[in-house]
């Protein structure tokens, strides 16, 4: 009994230390796939991803995950080895390049994946995996000793990396303002001639931080002159705010310094006595010039801003008042036109009714048609009972007895297709077919 009871103790000894064995192998395993990934390798994305992965493990693995549209950690999660060496079953000019690095070519034309390919990529696909789980764990077991000497350790470390090599800073939304606010202040300080001592945000310009899924930052920038800028973000982990640099320093941004603003006001004051010197002057004398005005129009014709007390800004009283007097001016001559234009319509009207007659037989005479003839009855009534008609309403055309006898004789010689032609050809001229036709009727009536 002793002897089964000591062989049972030693089966279970040898299974404990079997599994403490491969726990520990295990765990080694584990701690060294989360040591070679950076803890931050779920924020590189596109370049700065595919630039890791070339540098840890070769520009083949690199290659092949741009080819195939992986640009995070996170896609990687989601996918397998398989799926990755799919595409390269496939035939193009772009996948034989890439089959070239990532495989070996056999007998037939045929290419076969490189082990080391597969073993990368499965390595770095577990190495994900276990990340988030090994730190979680690592962090409950650590003892208070242990976080004392790694809390040590780290801020030594960090001192020394912080001089040897720059490393990507971790800031949050309040983070990121103040960075960007002590950037701008110390640039400001620098290369700005005015009195301001520095730049307020919410008053000279406005942050705007949102934060993305995947921890990352985006950054809107807008000027006080509603000027926006879009920062990009820089890898070290800062925003990039050169645009609004370049915007201060040479576009001249005048809502941003008040000496410039000062200097134009100075200009446009100086400008606006100037013009009012010159009026005076041209007053005065009671002699207008066309120098005075030519000066007084390129001197006024600046665009000048009103100015009031609170403001500061310039009052236009003497383009004002020159603006009266150019419009009191013309409204008078607009008048003067207008009645001497009125006196004239009428004194010709009056000779036109006296004079048309003669006038129209003068023209007549003078004409290639007259052919001789000094004189026709029904011509010139004809012509003057159309030009009355022209003032007259449609339904008020009248027609004296030597038109309707005409326009009836029209009727009977040339038929109804010939007069209507003629009627519709020379408005007011000839009456409305109804009354031809009734003219018709009477004339027979009294015949008969």
């Amino acid at each position: 009994m002793i002897k089964m009871a000591l062989i049972d103790l030693l089966e279970m000894v040898d299974n404990a230390m079997i599994e403490m064995f491969s726990y520990a192998s295990s765990h080694s395993k584990a701690n060294r796939k989360k040591n070679i990934l950076p803890e931050d390798i779920f924020s590189y994305n596109n370049d700065l991803f595919y630039e890791y992965i070339k540098q840890a493990y070769g520009n083949d693995i690199a290659k092949l995950f741009s080819f195939q549209a992986i640009r995070n950690a996170e896609l990687l999660l989601d996918t397998s080895c398989e799926d990755i060496l799919l595409v390269l079953q496939q035939e193009s000019d772009d996948i034989d390049a890439l089959k070239k690095m990532c495989c070996f070519e056999v007998a037939g034309n045929k290419y076969q994946v490189k082990l080391g390919v597969k073993l990368t990529i499965n390595n770095l696909i577990q190495s994900l995996n276990v990340t988030p789980l090994n730190q979680s764990q690592t962090q409950d077991t650590v003892t208070p000793l242990e976080s004392t000497l790694s809390s040590s350790l780290t801020t030594n470390t960090s001192s020394i990396q912080s001089t040897s090599s720059p490393m990507q800073r971790k800031l949050d939304e309040l983070g990121h303002i103040a960075d960007i606010e002590e950037r701008i202040d110390r640039w400001w300080v620098i290369h700005d001639e005015a009195e301001r001592a520095s730049l307020e945000q919410g008053i000279d310009y406005f942050l705007a931080i949102t934060k993305s899924l995947i921890n990352t930052y985006t950054c809107a920038l807008s000027c006080k002159c509603h000027t926006r800028f879009k920062l990009p973000f820089m890898a070290p982990g800062f925003f990039k705010i050169s645009s609004l640099y370049r915007h201060l320093k040479e576009k001249q941004c005048i809502q941003l310094r008040p000496g410039k603003e000062n200097n134009l006001v100075n200009s446009e004051i100086s400008s606006s006595n100037q013009s009012k010197t010159l009026h005076s002057v041209a007053t005065s004398s009671g002699i207008e010039s066309q120098h005075v005005k030519k000066a007084a129009h390129t001197t006024t014709s600046k665009r000048i801003r009103p100015q009031s007390d609170r403001h500061g800004v310039i009052k236009k009283s003497s383009k004002s008042y020159i603006k009266q007097v150019t419009l009191e001016r013309l409204i008078s001559f607009a008048k003067s036109k207008t009645n001497s234009y009125v006196k004239n319509y009428e004194l010709k009207r009056d000779q036109l009714e006296h004079d048309l007659p003669d006038k129209l037989t003068e023209v007549w005479k003078q004409g290639p048609m007259s052919s001789g003839i000094s004189d026709i009855p029904i011509l010139i009534p004809w012509m003057k009972n159309t030009f009355e008609n022209f003032k007259k309403q449609k339904n008020k055309f009248t027609y004296d007895n030597l038109i309707q006898q005409f326009a009836l004789l029209l009727f009977i010689l040339g038929g109804r297709n010939c007069y209507e032609f003629l009627r519709l050809n020379l408005p007011t001229a000839l009456c409305h077919v109804s009354n031809v036709e009734l003219l018709m009727r009477n004339n027979e009536q009294k015949n008969t």
